[in-house]
């Protein structure tokens, strides 16, 4: 049997260290981690035996932050997983992100149709320099599109919901530093 893993490598994240930086309860990442779980995260490295330690990247941080959040707004593991899957790989980068642009601005908007139906976009911008910490233009119109585009596609909606997943990973990266 394996030896529980105490201190992760460089750039690697224990799941007792991904439940300290998030605030997640240790068993529920483990459960996001597992394949017989909701697999909703895939660590990046998992010896996939008994007592065997998995690692998490920063990625896999972020998507663990983010998980909490996404499932108050109704979305279930299935809409999760996908959205995982489907968008960029960069979507859920920390540290390259500030280091490329300081002001980033990623948004998660989960739209509600009039059936109650949940349909998820990603929104990426960036802060305007001056004023500083205004939103700018190209969020605001990705936000409109994303609304428009709802509007056609099914018609008069119940609401919806922005994430600033950019917060989140500014949060993760305090923390983790």
């Amino acid at each position: 049997m394996a030896r529980m893993q105490d201190v992760a490598p460089y750039g690697f994240f224990t799941l007792n260290d991904a439940a300290r930086i998030t605030g997640v309860d240790r068993g529920r990442v483990n459960y996001w981690c597992s394949r017989w779980g909701a697999g909703l995260v895939n660590p990046e490295v998992d010896p996939r035996t008994r007592g065997g330690t998995k690692l998490l990247s920063e990625h896999d941080l972020v998507k663990v932050t983010l998980i909490p959040k996404l499932l108050q707004t109704g979305l279930d593991h299935a809409q999760i997983a996908h959205m995982f899957n489907k968008a960029e790989p960069a979507w859920w980068d920390l540290t390259k992100a500030r280091r490329d642009n300081p002001n980033f601005l990623d948004w998660i908007v989960v739209v509600r149709d009039w059936r109650f139906r949940l349909e998820w976009r990603l929104v990426a911008s960036a802060y305007r320099h001056d004023p500083p910490m205004h939103v700018g233009d190209g969020a605001l119109r990705g936000l409109r599109d994303v609304l428009n585009e709802a509007l056609r596609k099914h018609g008069p909606m119940r609401g919806f919901q922005v994430i600033e997943l950019s917060n989140l990973k500014r949060e993760l990266l305090e923390r983790i530093e």
